[in-house]
This record gives structure tokens, C-alpha cells and sequence, in this order.
């Protein structure tokens, strides 16, 4: 067996070296996760600047030298951040051998914060206090269309806002239901749920987790998203397949249990969020929950779609 090489000892702020990177040097927060390999809650505490591209979507630049010092901090000092890095390359290298692996040192070369054209013109939209009672009058009007329970979405809602990004709410309002009443299938569906595959907060986004699938896209910018896996997924199916057959598809059954699935997915994974990208505007990648269309791409998932539009609802009655 090989032998885990030893992470070098955490070094003192006073030794590090000055960093070689411009002070007027700006990253995009794509390319801090690019080539620097740290996660959102890793730098979120940076200041930066917002600004909308000419493709139309904005998006924050920070400063490198800033950025470089939270990896130096978050991993002990360079010598750590260098040896977390050789660790991601040798992983990498074992994944897809043909894929360049990125360093900071690469994005000097790519310059893409400085080759992007930017809108000077625009300016980011006023910082609102979201819990105020006293709201401008078009986030007012917006706040008057939500109905009775559906409050939490206008609270999640505010929770994922940019304040420097200019945007509407316009979607399906959902009331929240009530409590699923216990049951063996409705316990043996939250015994699942409890079990369920998070992704970490504070990650690199590039380690291997236990029933997570990995994802690349470069659109509008390169990112790394998580995603639950075919088998965990027909583990939940299967479970909401009982609870309907036990409950049917009502308030004692489907209604209620898919609002604990969304619910964990949205703790553990993704769910409501907002993109300036050409007027892609807002997404909920829970949604698929409250949809027994959404199948994932899994044969239970078929099962259950199949069921809740009442094709073959077997209840306990029956």
C-alpha cells in the first residue's frame, strides 16, 4: 500500500512570502475556481466589484493577490496550498489524463478578466434590507402576490439575492403543506432522506463524495456542480413509490412527501437560485420534487410518474 505522503506543517503568516501577482490584477470568480481550485465559502468573504459583461451577465472581480492569500491561508501557508494542489493534479491525472491540469500560475496567461469587455455604464442596484417591512414599492407589489404559506419562498428567495444584481421574481408560488403524518412508508422514506448524500460547504468542489456524481460546465463560466447519484435517487423513488401505494396520491400521501424530498435536496444539494445570464433569471434546481414528470432519468422514477397521474394507484384500501 502506499503511503499517504504527509502534509507539510501550517507556517506562520510573517514568513510567507510577498506574492508576485500585480496588485491591479482582477479574477473572475469562474477562473478562482478554474485555476485556483476553491470553493465559493472559501474567498466569499473577499471584497470584489460587480460588473455586467458585453455577453450580458453579471459577474465579480476580485482581487488575485487577495485570493491567492485566502488559499495560502485556508491550506497552512504556499508550501500547503502547493502540495493540496500536486494532490488535485494526481487525482485528476488517475480521472482524465488528457484534461490540462490548471494552476494559478496558467491564469497570468489567460488574462480573461482583463480581455473581457465590460458595460462601465451599468451600476449595480441599491442594497435593500430584504427583512425590512418597509420595502421599495416594486418589491412591495412583488411581496403582495405571494399568498398565504407561501411565505417561504419569498424568504428563500431573498436569501440567494445578489443586492449588486438588478432582478424580478416571477415564478410559480407554491404553498407549503402540512406535516407528513408518520407511517412505515412515510418513516421509511425519511430514514432514506436522513441518510442523504451532502454536498460539503467548505469543499475544493473537486473531491469525490459518496453518492454524488460530479458535473463540468462552462456556461456562462467554468463550474463544478454536484448531483445525487442514479442509485440514491432510486432509493427515494422507490420509497415515494410505497408511500403513494399506502397513502395514494393526496395530502396523505405524494402531496406532502415530495416537499421532504424537496427539502433535503435543497439542504444537501441545490435549490432556488438567480442568474443574470441572458435573462436566464431565476431556477430552482429542486424542482423536480414537486414534479412527478421529472423522473431523472430513472426507471422508478417512470414508476412513480406513472402512479401519480393514476394509471396504477394501488392504496391500502384496495
Amino acid at each position: 500500500m502506499k503511503k499517504k505522503k504527509d502534509k507539510p506543517p501550517t507556517t506562520d503568516p510573517s514568513t510567507w512570502p510577498e506574492s508576485k501577482i500585480d496588485a491591479k490584477e482582477r479574477i473572475t470568480a469562474g477562473d478562482i475556481k478554474q485555476y485556483y481550485h476553491l470553493a465559493p465559502a472559501m474567498y466569499s468573504a473577499l471584497t470584489h466589484s460587480s460588473h455586467r459583461t458585453g455577453a450580458g451577465f453579471v459577474t465579480h472581480l476580485y482581487n488575485e493577490q487577495e485570493v491567492e492569500r485566502a488559499a495560502w491561508t485556508k491550506f497552512g501557508g504556499p508550501e500547503g496550498y502547493e502540495a493540496h494542489l500536486e494532490t488535485l493534479r494526481q487525482r485528476q491525472a488517475t480521472r482524465n489524463s488528457q484534461k490540462p491540469f490548471l494552476t494559478p500560475s496558467l491564469h497570468k496567461k489567460s488574462g480573461y478578466a482583463r480581455s473581457t469587455t465590460y458595460d462601465n455604464s451599468w451600476e449595480p442596484g441599491p442594497k435593500y434590507d430584504w427583512k425590512s417591512e418597509t420595502l421599495p414599492p416594486v418589491l412591495q407589489a412583488v411581496r403582495d402576490r405571494f399568498l398565504p404559506g407561501s411565505e417561504w419562498l419569498w424568504k428563500r428567495c431573498n436569501e440567494v439575492l445578489d443586492p449588486h444584481d438588478p432582478c424580478s421574481i416571477d415564478m410559480e408560488l407554491r404553498e407549503r403543506a402540512r406535516v407528513l403524518v408518520s407511517s412505515e412508508s412515510v418513516d421509511k422514506l425519511r430514514a432514506i432522506l436522513a441518510q442523504a448524500p451532502r454536498v460539503p460547504k467548505d469543499g475544493n468542489e473537486e473531491d469525490e463524495i459518496v453518492g454524488l456524481v460530479q458535473h463540468e460546465t462552462w456556461h456562462p463560466e467554468w463550474d463544478v456542480w454536484y448531483d445525487w447519484t442514479g442509485d440514491y435517487y432510486n432509493e427515494v423513488f422507490q420509497a415515494l413509490i410505497k408511500v403513494v401505494k399506502q397513502h395514494g396520491d393526496g395530502n396523505e400521501g405524494w402531496a406532502l412527501a415530495r416537499w421532504e424530498v424537496y427539502d433535503t435536496y435543497v439542504e444537501c444539494v441545490s435549490g432556488i437560485g438567480y442568474s443574470s445570464w441572458k435573462g436566464e433569471g431565476w431556477s430552482d434546481g429542486a424542482s423536480w420534487c414537486l414534479d412527478a414528470s421529472r423522473t431523472m432519468g430513472c426507471k422508478l422514477g417512470d414508476e412513480l410518474k406513472a402512479l401519480v397521474e393514476g394509471r396504477k394507484i394501488v392504496t391500502c384500501s384496495d
